[in-house]
């Protein structure tokens, strides 16, 4: 699940040179309703330390084996200022302030609809419909053949660089070389 916030990562603050990992499977085996155990292959905590080209450091974790915990945090720290994000699957905080301040306040984001909303459902799948019917209208420009802002497969390679240099990294390596 962390290929995204790297690809948004990537398009917030640019590619990064070099990352630092430990990823992981934290529970080796999981229990089977008939009694049987099952080896889990699939990565399930990660902390990633990248360097940016643009010399900044992002840092990211991520766990997907904690129970009752639905959150994401962003935060952007620079010399001008601090952005926060605060989400769950439901409802996201923006708070931001510049160096000049003392404190953050409510950033109100710009709120975009897809074309038709009545159309989607309820709840949380309305929520990642309504994401999903978003996407779609940005890739449209693309089927014409014109430019778009939405990721490419270059980005998409990107990421799996990463993960890729986050793997050997946790397997001994120290800091790996992003090439790309």
């Amino acid at each position: 699940m962390l290929v995204h916030d790297l690809d948004f990562v990537c398009s917030l603050l640019g590619p990064p040179v070099a990352v630092c990992a430990d990823v992981r499977s934290s529970v080796p085996t999981r229990a089977l309703p008939d009694g049987g155990e099952l080896a889990v292959t699939a990565d399930d905590t990660s902390a990633l330390l990248l360097r940016l080209a643009s010399g900044a450091i992002a840092i990211l974790s991520l766990s997907t084996i904690g129970a009752n915990v639905d959150h994401f945090r962003l935060e952007l720290l620079g010399g001008d200022g601090t952005i926060v994000a605060d989400s769950s699957l439901r409802h996201t905080v923006y708070q931001a302030g510049p160096a000049s301040e003392k404190g953050l306040a409510p950033l109100a984001p710009v709120e975009r609809e897809p074309a038709a909303p009545q159309h989607l459902p309820e709840g949380l799948a309305g929520h990642g419909s309504r994401a999903m019917a978003l996407m779609l209208e940005d890739w449209l420009p693309a089927f014409d053949g014109k430019p778009t802002g939405v990721p490419t497969f270059t980005d998409g390679l990107l990421s799996l660089e990463i993960i890729d240099a986050a793997h050997r990294s946790s397997e001994g390596a120290g800091w790996v070389p992003i090439e790309l």
